[in-house]
Protein backbone atom coordinates (compact mmCIF):
# COMPACT_ATOMS: atom_id res chain seq x y z
CA UNK A 1 0.00 0.00 0.00
CA UNK A 2 2.98 2.29 -0.20
CA UNK A 3 2.34 2.86 -3.89
CA UNK A 4 1.33 6.50 -4.27
CA UNK A 5 -0.93 5.71 -7.23
CA UNK A 6 -3.39 4.06 -4.81
CA UNK A 7 -5.83 5.88 -2.61
CA UNK A 8 -7.68 4.68 0.46
CA UNK A 9 -10.79 4.40 -1.71
CA UNK A 10 -9.11 1.58 -3.66
CA UNK A 11 -9.23 -0.76 -0.63
CA UNK A 12 -12.09 -2.59 1.07
CA UNK A 13 -11.70 -4.60 4.28
CA UNK A 14 -12.91 -8.19 3.96
CA UNK A 15 -14.36 -9.66 7.16
CA UNK A 16 -12.65 -12.98 7.85
CA UNK A 17 -15.98 -14.69 8.57
CA UNK A 18 -17.04 -14.01 4.95
CA UNK A 19 -14.20 -16.17 3.57
CA UNK A 20 -14.19 -19.92 3.09
CA UNK A 21 -11.27 -21.62 4.83
CA UNK A 22 -9.54 -22.53 1.55
CA UNK A 23 -9.80 -18.95 0.28
CA UNK A 24 -8.51 -17.57 3.59
CA UNK A 25 -5.58 -20.01 3.48
CA UNK A 26 -4.79 -18.98 -0.10
CA UNK A 27 -4.71 -15.28 0.78
CA UNK A 28 -2.55 -15.94 3.83
CA UNK A 29 -0.21 -18.26 1.91
CA UNK A 30 0.31 -15.65 -0.80
CA UNK A 31 1.11 -13.08 1.88
CA UNK A 32 3.56 -15.45 3.59
CA UNK A 33 5.34 -16.31 0.37
CA UNK A 34 5.91 -12.68 -0.59
CA UNK A 35 9.57 -11.88 -0.81
CA UNK A 36 10.71 -9.97 2.23
CA UNK A 37 8.17 -11.31 4.73
CA UNK A 38 10.23 -11.59 7.91
CA UNK A 39 9.49 -13.97 10.76
CA UNK A 40 12.71 -13.35 12.69
CA UNK A 41 15.63 -15.68 13.20
CA UNK A 42 13.58 -18.85 13.74
CA UNK A 43 12.52 -20.92 10.74
CA UNK A 44 8.84 -21.87 10.74
CA UNK A 45 6.93 -24.25 8.46
CA UNK A 46 4.25 -22.88 6.14
CA UNK A 47 1.56 -24.28 8.45
CA UNK A 48 3.13 -22.58 11.48
CA UNK A 49 3.39 -19.26 9.62
CA UNK A 50 -0.21 -19.58 8.43
CA UNK A 51 -1.37 -20.21 12.00
CA UNK A 52 0.55 -17.16 13.23
CA UNK A 53 -1.04 -14.90 10.60
CA UNK A 54 -4.53 -16.32 11.26
CA UNK A 55 -4.05 -15.65 14.96
CA UNK A 56 -3.13 -12.04 14.21
CA UNK A 57 -6.27 -11.67 12.09
CA UNK A 58 -8.52 -13.28 14.71
CA UNK A 59 -6.94 -11.11 17.43
CA UNK A 60 -7.59 -7.97 15.40
CA UNK A 61 -3.92 -7.12 14.86
CA UNK A 62 -4.14 -7.73 11.08
CA UNK A 63 -6.89 -7.42 8.48
CA UNK A 64 -7.52 -8.69 4.98
CA UNK A 65 -8.14 -6.07 2.32
CA UNK A 66 -9.22 -6.19 -1.32
CA UNK A 67 -7.63 -3.71 -3.69
CA UNK A 68 -10.34 -2.73 -6.16
CA UNK A 69 -7.79 -1.26 -8.55
CA UNK A 70 -5.60 -4.35 -8.88
CA UNK A 71 -8.31 -6.85 -7.87
CA UNK A 72 -5.98 -8.51 -5.36
CA UNK A 73 -6.19 -9.33 -1.66
CA UNK A 74 -3.58 -8.74 0.98
CA UNK A 75 -2.99 -8.91 4.71
CA UNK A 76 -2.04 -5.64 6.42
CA UNK A 77 -1.54 -4.52 10.02
CA UNK A 78 -4.84 -3.38 11.53
CA UNK A 79 -3.28 -0.12 12.68
CA UNK A 80 -3.06 0.87 9.01
CA UNK A 81 -6.85 0.66 8.84
CA UNK A 82 -8.01 3.66 6.93
CA UNK A 83 -10.09 1.35 4.78
CA UNK A 84 -13.77 1.69 4.02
Amino acid sequence: MNNSSFSEDDFVEIPIEKLREDVLNGIIDEFILQEGTDYGQVEYSLDEKRDQVKQQIYNGRAIIVFNQKTETCSVIPADRRKIK
